[in-house]
């Protein structure tokens, strides 16, 4: 579904208001708000807790590390790491997966420069410890923002998570702009039901086909 329509469905459901094209440009600003803030602090459960859709997770991206540089840019688009697994480092055809740990810790343990074994985040970098002392193949998965909502187009969010992104955008237009609390708590009632569907469906969907109890792979 793409922006246009959704928000022509959403002003519909609150009323026909779908001719009203102040609140239409409200809307167009807001659903790009909504969309940033399911990117920066995750979808929030009725439980309390968070995650971000797998649907976010991007393509393995491959970097390179400098010599005597433990800094490594994120990507532009970088929102989070991925749950099992963010920093690779490639060997010989093997994924050697680097462990995350505080960034004063790992200074203070590693002084001098190796292969990479640990990684911390801060800012706008993973450092790299130990330091490397050469050319390493690193390759990154993370969640990635989707593309902008700023004109009518069908992203990761309108395309997987329709029913979130129509609740959530609806309780802001009922409590913000038209001071319906009752149509409000309606749609709050929605949008915790579509945060618990969509975590739901990524359980499944992580879990079929995969063996619950699994030994030992010869």
């Amino acid at each position: 579904m793409k922006r246009d329509d959704l928000i022509t469905l959403l002003l519909r459901r609150a009323g026909q208001r779908e001719g009203d094209p102040t609140l239409r440009n409200q809307l167009e600003s807001e659903i790009q708000f909504l969309q940033e803030s399911f990117e920066q602090n995750g979808v929030q459960l009725p439980s309390g807790g968070v995650f971000w859709p797998n649907f976010l997770v991007s393509e393995i991206s491959t970097n390179t590390s400098t010599i005597d540089e433990p800094r490594l840019d994120l990507p532009d688009d970088f929102l989070v790491e991925y749950d099992e697994g963010a920093l690779f480092l490639l060997q010989d055809g093997e994924w050697i997966c680097l462990q995350k740990d505080q960034f004063d810790l790992l200074r203070k343990e590693y002084s001098s420069s190796s292969q990479p074994e640990y990684y911390a985040q801060v800012g706008d970098y993973f450092y790299l410890f130990p330091v490397p002392n050469g050319q390493y193949t690193l390759k990154l998965l993370y969640y990635q923002a989707a593309a902008e909502l700023t004109s009518d187009i069908e992203n990761r969010w309108l395309k997987y998570a329709q029913n979130l992104m129509l609740s959530a955008l609806g309780y802001v237009m009922a409590s913000q702009y038209l001071y319906d609390q009752q149509l409000a708590s309606s749609f709050a009632q929605q949008q915790q039901k579509a945060a618990f569907q969509l975590y739901s469906k990524e359980i499944s969907q992580e879990q079929a086909n995969t063996d619950p109890v699994m030994g030992e792979i010869e």
